[in-house]
């Protein structure tokens, strides 16, 4: 089912698709400053096979990815290329 996501929104995702792109690996988002508001993070349960990023400015969305050249563990230089599952709007608990 397609979703329409708001325009700022669809602007904020083309932009981490950008930086995706041009970064060598996920630890990016783990050592430079500019990237950590992405909150790079593993997920639980279900989803203990997949990670997310949260999609600025207001972080209410994330997209949901699996790395399909490594295991999900803290060895982020390793995880190169990924596949994105899904962008959702994320509820906290």
């Amino acid at each position: 089912m397609a979703k329409i996501f708001p325009p700022e929104i669809v602007k904020a995702l083309q932009n981490l698709l950008s930086i995706l792109e041009a970064i060598e690996n996920l630890s990016a988002f783990v050592t430079t400053p500019v990237l950590l508001p992405y909150a790079l993070e593993k997920l639980k349960g279900d989803r203990q096979y997949q990670m997310s990023l949260r999609v600025k400015p207001n972080k209410q969305y994330r997209l949901i990815f699996e790395c399909l050249n490594t295991d999900i563990k803290d060895d982020y230089k390793n995880m190169t290329h990924i596949m994105i599952i899904e962008v959702s709007k994320h509820y906290s608990k």
